[in-house]
């Protein structure tokens, strides 16, 4: 039997067997040696478009304004909580500026005083060369320290001659404007903050170095201290736990 008179068969069969009970069945098929496929209900989909035009509407759901607004919700509830988190994190991590450059100043005074015996002020002498926009001031409030006389030791010449060149250097507020346009230079951003401490004493065997910033926008000055022994101490915190 070819595919035409199957399907033709196929069709009068529909036709015969839909006036008894609008199905087709496994056996009247198999008996005419046209399908062997599992067979269905041929008018349910029939059934089910006669239901959506009498309802108006299908029998799929969606969701209701209430559930919306309870989803709506549970977001404020987290975005609540996770956002002055995040807040807080990002102010933490800015503080890391404060630490890192308290750090290389520590470190460029130890090497300074390992050679000289003493501890100064003056960014040029020790070898310390913040960089970057800068959120925290650092160095020291006041210069500090001497070298004396008979050391031998003469210091190094103006950073940029074509800057004025001030007796020391010894905070960022001074140092940043004197390397603008070299090679290694330092911005000041808004957020940096006077200094209101650090300085070398006259015998320069101590000295105390502090940087000093705004973390969050807001009145509070976050301010760090570091000495001689490498105690790094956060003096007036910016953000409380």
């Amino acid at each position: 039997m070819g595919f035409i008179e199957r399907a033709v068969l196929c069709r009068n069969l529909s036709q015969e067997n839909l006036t008894h009970d609008n199905s087709l069945s496994l056996t009247q098929i198999n008996e005419k040696g046209v399908l062997t496929m599992d067979l269905f209900k041929i008018d349910q989909g029939a059934d089910r478009v006669a239901s959506i035009k009498a309802n108006g509407k299908s029998n799929q759901k969606g969701f209701s304004l209430i559930e919306l607004m309870v989803v709506v919700g549970i977001i404020g509830i987290l975005a609540a909580i996770a956002v002055p988190n995040f807040q807080k994190f990002q102010a933490k991590s800015r503080q890391s500026e404060a630490k890192a450059n308290l750090g290389g100043l520590y470190t460029a005074q130890k090497a300074f005083y390992a050679e000289w015996n003493r501890f100064f002020t003056d960014f040029r002498h020790i070898g310390f060369a913040p960089e970057g926009v800068l959120r925290y001031h650092v160095g020291f409030s006041a210069a500090g320290g001497a070298i004396p006389a008979n050391s031998g030791y003469t210091g190094p010449n103006c950073l940029n001659p074509a800057a004025a060149c001030p007796a020391q250097m010894f905070n960022s507020a001074i140092y940043c404007p004197i390397t603008a346009g070299l090679a290694s230079t330092c911005t000041i951003s808004p957020f940096a903050v006077a200094l209101s401490a650090g300085t070398v004493p006259a015998n320069g065997q101590s000295f105390i170095a502090q940087a000093s910033g705004n973390v969050d926008a807001d009145a509070t000055v976050d301010r760090w201290t570091i000495d001689q022994g490498k105690n790094l101490i956060n003096t007036s915190p910016d953000l409380v736990d």
